[in-house]
């Protein structure tokens, strides 16, 4: 059976420093394959990245390991989005494939390790997320809708497009509505593989919910709202906040923390 392992940059690395810090020790899915004695994991995470990525990652890795037992989603921050161009200013049809940017970084001791390319031939997508000084300039929602105002452009048209894109759909029903749908498309995958599903986050800044079935029925997948964070806050008094390598990614002592202990108790849920 092998493990999937879907997530960001807290299992494939991230740029500190000026210098990328690539598939080091603090990996918790790297430290699960050795401690469980695994025969095989694959990991497809890439710094920066949304849950919007997910179920493509998904999909990608089924057909590559047709023989994936458990898949582990690291639900990851909400704020973060894509954009994306083409060369030729098509849509790509025929030529575009759900594998186009995916690339195979590494294989060793059973484990493979996926990212992806920001640039492909005729096609570009980059992951980002919004700069901290949009969070300070909310507006509201100024649109007025009385009839005599249908020929002016809406204010949200003109805005910048960073605070059009945080306020307007980030940090909406939209971002939930998109989280649900691609967790119903993931559930399904599941089920036609057979295939169990365990959602989790790693600290209380990544946003989740167990009321994600907006679209039908989870059959095969579980989620535990209670993070990573305070799970291990409550058995062991600690705070991982304080256990950072850059303010942000955790140390080898807290990714170790996370596999042998976190992630089965995730696995009883």
């Amino acid at each position: 059976m092998i493990d999937l392992f879907i997530g960001d940059s807290h299992s494939c690395g991230y740029y500190f420093d000026d210098k990328a810090h690539e598939w080091e020790d603090n990996n918790y899915a790297e430290k699960f394959h050795y401690l469980n004695g695994n025969e095989e994991t694959v990991i497809y995470a890439a710094s920066g990245c949304g849950n919007y990525k997910y179920a493509e990652w998904f999909k990608i890795a089924l057909d590559r390991h047709p023989n994936i037992g458990r898949v582990f989603l690291q639900s990851t921050y909400w704020n973060r989005f894509r954009i994306a161009s083409s060369r030729n200013l098509d849509f790509g049809f025929g030529s575009y494939k759900i594998d186009h940017f995916t690339q195979k970084t590494d294989k060793n001791d059973k484990i493979t390790r996926y990212n992806d390319l920001k640039i492909k031939d005729n096609f570009v997508e980059m992951q980002l997320r919004p700069p901290n000084d949009v969070y300070e300039k909310f507006k509201g929602f100024r649109t007025d809708f009385k009839s005599d105002s249908y020929n002016k452009p809406m204010p949200e048209l003109v805005d910048e497009y960073t605070y059009t894109k945080v306020w307007h759909e980030l940090q909406s029903q939209l971002q939930y509505i998109q989280f649900c749908k691609d967790l119903f498309l993931i559930d399904r995958l599941c089920v036609e593989n057979n295939i169990d599903c365990y959602v989790w986050r790693i600290n209380e800044r990544c946003h989740l919910t167990d009321s994600v079935e907006m679209f039908g029925e989870l059959k095969k997948t579980k989620i535990l709202v209670e993070s990573a964070e305070i799970y291990l806050d409550n058995k062991y008094d600690i705070c991982i906040a304080d256990d950072t390598i850059d303010g942000e990614h955790y140390n080898s002592k807290t990714h170790e923390l996370i596999a042998k202990d976190f992630l089965p108790y995730l696995l009883q849920i």
